[in-house]
C-alpha cells in the first residue's frame, strides 16, 4: 500500500472544492492540474529510463527526474500557499474599521494580502513552464531512444497548458487590489513568461 500523500486525495480536493465555501478555489486546481502534469513527465521519463540499455543516455533522464521531483514538490506547496494567501485575504478584510488606525491597518493587510495571492500564481507559472520545458526535452531524446508511455507525454502538456491559462485568470483576478505599476509589473512578466513558451 502507498503511504499516505502529504496533501489530501484527489477524491477528497474534488470535494472541498465543490463545497460552498472560498477555499480550495481556481488558484489550487490550477496547482493541482500542473502537479498532474509534471508526474505524467515523471512518468514517462521513470518508466524509459527503467528500460534503457548501457549504451543509452541516463543521465539525461535522470536528470529529468530530478527537476520533476523538484517541480511536484514546489506544486504541492504552491497549492497550500494559494489557500492559505487567499484565507489571509479574508483575515484582512475582518479587520476592524472604526478609528483611522484600523483602517490604515487593515488597507495594509489587505494589500499585504493581495501582493501574495498574485505571488503564488506567477509562481506557479513559472513552473509550469519549468514542466513544459522538461516534457520538451523528453520530446528531444525520444529522437534516439524510444520512450515508454509515450502516449501520455501530449497529455502531460495538454494539462501543462491547461493549468497555465487557469494560473493566468488567477493572477489577473488578484492583480485588482494591488498598486497599478507593481499590476503592470506582474503581467509584464507574465507575458514574457508565455512568449517563453511560443505558443
Amino acid at each position: 500500500m502507498s503511504p499516505p500523500s502529504e496533501i489530501e486525495s484527489g477524491d477528497d480536493f474534488a470535494a472541498r472544492l465543490a463545497a460552498p465555501t472560498a477555499t480550495p478555489g481556481g488558484g489550487a486546481a490550477a496547482a493541482r492540474v500542473a502537479l498532474f502534469a509534471v508526474s505524467l513527465v515523471r512518468m514517462v521519463a521513470g518508466i524509459t529510463l527503467a528500460k534503457l540499455s548501457s549504451d543509452e543516455p541516463h543521465r539525461e533522464f535522470e536528470r529529468i527526474l530530478k527537476t520533476g521531483e523538484a517541480l511536484d514538490d514546489g506544486m504541492r506547496q504552491l497549492e497550500r500557499d494559494d489557500m492559505a494567501a487567499f484565507e489571509d485575504y479574508l483575515t484582512a478584510l475582518r479587520l476592524p474599521r472604526a478609528t483611522a488606525d484600523e483602517r490604515a491597518a487593515r488597507q495594509s493587510a489587505r494589500q499585504q494580502a493581495a501582493l501574495r495571492c498574485a505571488e503564488v500564481p506567477f509562481a506557479l507559472l513559472q513552473s509550469i513552464v519549468e514542466t513544459e520545458s522538461a516534457a520538451g526535452q523528453l520530446r528531444a531524446l525520444g529522437q534516439q531512444v524510444r520512450l515508454r508511455a509515450a502516449s501520455d507525454l501530449p497529455v502531460a502538456e495538454a494539462l501543462a497548458e491547461a493549468a497555465f491559462q487557469a494560473a493566468q485568470h488567477t493572477l489577473e483576478a488578484n492583480l485588482g487590489e494591488l498598486q497599478p505599476e507593481i499590476a503592470e509589473q506582474f503581467r509584464s512578466q507574465s507575458g514574457q513568461l508565455a512568449a517563453r513558451r511560443g505558443r
